[in-house]
């Protein structure tokens, strides 16, 4: 009987976000360790008192929180405010930019100079910074000058709900009376350095129009709300900036249906229209919403855009340009966007000349490449553009090229995408700004940050030498808070570091003082461990690192997909681990990076345990956080090798008795990893909690479920494989089609050929044998009236493990690059050698397409079975084995795991 679990048991079991008490709490609510425990040095000015004079223009009042929290910083270091004391002066003086400083220290007098409120607020929280460094009352004497290279540092709020169309119910921050924003989480966010937050919203829900006259219902109270968070961030020196995919298409606004003088070609989802911009409606409707926005919110800094990806927009964001209206107004894709693109910035600039437009151009990494650089050859210039930073990147790991997509914190990059787009903008003069994760990304977001800010470095580097002005540090996630966050925005100033190992002690310092060599050598071991985490985009999305401590474990054969790692009500404990490998890496390859991963992240972590936090929260916290990586990523490799050393029992690969030993030493090991996580959860509510998902991947009442889960394994299923063994029979016999109905081909030299099964429940069309010479396997479908239909074949040439579809059409084999699956470059090339057709259209119509299957060079073993799904397409629409469990997934996108046929010997 299958495994039928469709949801995680404890998706709406979840706990209190109790972390955000911790956010409310002061800034500044106690003395930082070793405190005035030494004396002056040389070129140190020493202070007890402190005469503040704190008359800087500011007519609305923005440095009143900057004051406010200075003086907290005195009052719980024991700094006296009064006279007869060094004076703090501020003065009003030129400055390069917003946000620079200069800071004089004299024996009796501190002098800031700035030339806007900004730079105040930054200098303030710097002497703060310098005296933690220093672990007392103490300043350097002499000029200190700093400046933003990196002006516009844009993150998000960490426990507001995701945007998203579909979101589990979950309700927009503007139409909740929640305040997302309370006063101390903004002064550790002004703390960190961040200058800028994004709020997403869809114009549809926040502005009425007059174009679509359904949209903006409740209008009035989101717009009413947007402007009081507006309001109150300003306040902290923090702007925001609202994200959205604009001008919606039907996939996202249900009101652009009714309108059809506005639609454009259908997008990629195929049920829903585009929004075109060849219309004069569009034009009037983008005018209409960015005049109504900026009206009822001048203070709002800016608008993202998410121009291509996510989902559809106008004409311009799809993959294709499809729509013959735009192909006649514009003539080409690029332009297309380009024009969109202008309508907005051109509206924005008529209401609000300073606001900054930011086009971020997500998924130009599936777009022709020409057609992206056409992009920005033709772009408006007063548009800012936004690329992924790493997207496209190339690594090598193992001494194989990889692909990196979407977002990544352990490669620096930058990848293809931005490279070839940051040219093309620097030679127009175009403003660039990089879209990366500072605190995580997708590898690891389910705890607030992964302390790496080496790798930080390397990135900001390349950022500031060449001139990338503006960065959104986060998606959803990785915006906690942290030394992460501080990191990047002290990366983001002049004059910046002359090497890495300057930089680190500079932040280090900031928390751990005297004991910052410690800290950094912790830290430059996460880095060397973290890079090593495997480069592709399904062990991001689909690996076993963001929660494996609590899933269960399988050693019968489930079946069940790996959950999503940024969602929470996936079900978990899929053992289809193969999933987050697809093409990209092998299981001794992953296992290998893993086991690197965990090695070094645990020797950084004995270092950091090993020093004392002195009772400070700052320092707690960091040594929790490391802690709780150490276990991920241990418990993860455990989880690639659990599902390995099951694969070689499965396949009858090696001493049975000793695999099934192996197994159960490691789930014996997990269960102690889950029990070592517990106090550590309990202590820091924060881990475990996901910011796109809006919940835990982790808690408590979890892991003490998955160690009785792991417990009933070894109760019932251990035995029964031993008792098995001892009896001769296959281990595992689900390896061997001879459970839950499977159906089989068995490979001879005999043709016998098995029938699909027709979807209407008639007559089959089709039918497919196999045999096998000298390692090649020769799988031969038969498609009766067959010549215009397609077969669509989902491969498992190593069980649970999908390999990039393959389609055989018009007498072809096509095996396109898939960069998702991580197909291209020398593994495609290798996947075509090994696989060729044949093709025959008989007299009567029957379509014949013979595939050999070389076993060497797809790596399946001389007797190892395999898993093909295939369905036929078209005129006849049949499957080898019908779909029973359905699943719909990025990468894979609907797919049934119980679709597989088995080829066996």
């Amino acid at each position: 009987m299958r495994y039928r679990i469709s949801e995680d048991p404890f998706w709406n079991k979840q706990p209190d976000a109790s972390f955000v008490n911790e956010l409310l709490r002061p800034v500044h609510s106690e003395t930082p360790a070793r405190w005035n425990i030494r004396s002056a040095s040389e070129g140190e000015l020493s202070f007890s008192r402190l005469a503040l004079f704190l008359d800087f223009p500011d007519r609305e009042g923005l440095l009143e929180t900057a004051y406010a929290d200075f003086r907290a910083f005195m009052r719980v270091c024991n700094i006296e405010e009064g006279d007869k004391a060094v004076r703090l002066k501020i003065l009003n003086g030129e400055t390069e930019c917003r946000e620079a400083y200069k800071i004089n220290i004299t024996r009796d007098e501190i002098l800031i100079t700035a030339a806007d409120t900004e730079g105040v607020r930054r200098a303030l929280i710097f002497i703060e910074d310098e005296m933690r460094r220093r672990e007392g009352n103490f300043l350097p004497l002499g000029e200190i000058r700093r400046r933003p290279h990196v002006r516009t540092r844009i993150s998000r709020c960490f426990f507001s709900p995701p945007s998203h169309a579909s979101n589990e119910g979950m309700v927009n921050e503007l139409a909740s009376d929640i305040d997302y924003y309370p006063d101390e989480y903004l002064n550790r966010l002004a703390h960190d350095g961040i200058n800028g937050l994004w709020l997403g919203a869809s114009f549809h829900d926040i502005l009425k129009s007059d174009i679509i006259p359904e949209c903006g219902a409740d209008s009035e109270r989101r717009l009413k709300k947007l402007a009081k968070v507006v309001d109150k961030c300003r306040r902290y020196g923090i702007e925001i900036y609202l994200l959205s995919i604009e001008p919606a298409s039907g996939y996202s606004n249900p009101f652009l249906e009714n309108h059809p003088e506005l639609l454009g070609s259908r997008g990629r989802y195929g049920n829903t229209h585009l929004f075109c911009p060849s219309t004069d409606g569009c034009k009037k409707y983008i005018d209409d919403a960015i005049t109504r926005l900026f009206t009822a919110v001048p203070q709002l800094a800016g608008f993202i855009g998410i121009t291509t990806g996510e989902c559809l927009s106008g004409c311009g964001s799809n993959l294709h340009l499809e729509c013959p209206k735009c192909k006649e107004t514009f003539g080409s894709h690029a332009a297309t966007l380009a024009a969109t693109e202008k309508m907005i910035v051109d509206a924005m600039k008529k209401v609000a000349p300073t606001a900054e437009f930011i086009s971020w151009t997500y998924s130009q990494r599936s777009w022709d490449r020409e057609t992206v650089k056409e992009t920005c050859r033709l772009r408006d210039t007063a548009v800012i553009h936004m690329q992924n930073f790493e997207d496209l990147g190339k690594p090598v790991q193992l001494g194989k090229e990889r692909i990196a997509l979407d977002y990544w914190l352990s490669y620096v990059g930058p990848g293809e995408i931005m490279s070839d787009s940051l040219a093309i903008n620097k030679s127009r003069g175009v403003r660039t700004y990089a879209k990366i994760q500072a605190c995580s990304s997708h590898e690891i977001s389910s705890v607030p940050y992964v302390p790496v800010p080496g790798i930080l470095y390397d990135k900001y580097r390349f950022i500031r030498d060449n001139n990338i002005s503006g960065v959104v540090q986060c998606w959803y996630f990785g915006n906690y808070p942290c030394m992460m966050n501080k990191a990047a925005c002290e990366l983001s100033f002049e004059p910046f570091f002359p090497d890495k190992e300057s930089f680190l002690l500079h932040l280090a310092g900031i928390y751990w003082g005297s004991d910052a060599p410690s800290a950094v050598e912790a830290w430059k071991k996460f880095e060397k461990g973290y890079r090593n985490f495997p480069v592709s985009v399904s062990f991001e999305w689909f690996g076993p690192m963001q929660d494996s401590p609590a899933v269960p474990l399988h050693l019968k054969p489930v079946d069940l997909p790996m959950p999503s790692t940024w969602l929470v009500r996936d079900p978990v404990g899929g053992d289809r681990v193969g999933e987050c490998l697809t093409d990209g890496h092998t299981f001794d390859e992953a296992i290998e990076l893993s086991r690197r991963m965990y090695t070094e992240w645990g020797e950084g972590n004995a270092i950091l345990s090993a020093l004392s936090d002195e009772g400070k929260r700052d320092r707690a916290e960091q040594k929790s956080v490391a802690s709780a990586i150490a276990n991920l990523f241990r418990s993860g490799f455990n989880v690639l090798r659990f599902y390995d050393r099951r694969h070689m029992l499965g396949i009858g690969r090696g001493e049975p008795e000793s695999i099934l030993d192996t197994l159960e030493e490691i789930a014996l090991e997990e269960m102690s990893i889950s029990r070592t996580m517990i106090p550590l959860c309990e202590v820091d509510s924060r881990l475990g909690y996901h910011s796109e998902a809006h919940g835990y991947k982790f808690f408590k009442e979890k892991l003490e479920w998955r160690i009785g889960e792991l417990q009933k394994m070894l109760d019932t299923e251990f035995p029964e494989v031993r008792r098995r063994i001892k009896e001769g029979l296959e281990p595992l016999p689900f390896y061997y089609g001879k459970e839950n109905g499977a159906r089989v081909v068995r490979i001879s030299s005999a043709e016998n050929p098995l029938e699909f099964v027709n979807a209407s429940g008639g007559e089959a069309m089709t039918t497919v044998c196999a045999s096998e010479q000298d390692g090649t396997v020769t799988v031969t479908f038969r498609m009766r009236d067959g010549k215009n239909d397609t077969l669509f074949i989902r491969p498992e040439f190593r069980m649970f493990v999908p390999s990039a579809p393959i389609e055989l059409k018009d007498g072809q084999i096509i095996m396109n690059d898939n960069f998702y699956y991580s197909f291209f470059g020398a593994t495609a090339e290798q996947r075509r050698h090994a696989i060729k057709c044949r093709y025959a259209l008989e007299p009567d119509g029957t379509a014949v397409y013979a595939i050999t299957l070389d076993r060497a060079k797809l790596g399946i073993g001389e007797n190892e079975p395999f898993r093909l799904s295939v369905h036929r397409n078209g005129k006849h629409e049949e499957a080898l084995v019908p779909d029973d469990r359905i699943f719909s997934r990025l990468i894979q996108a609907k797919f049934s795991p119980d679709s597989y046929a088995f080829f066996i010997k």
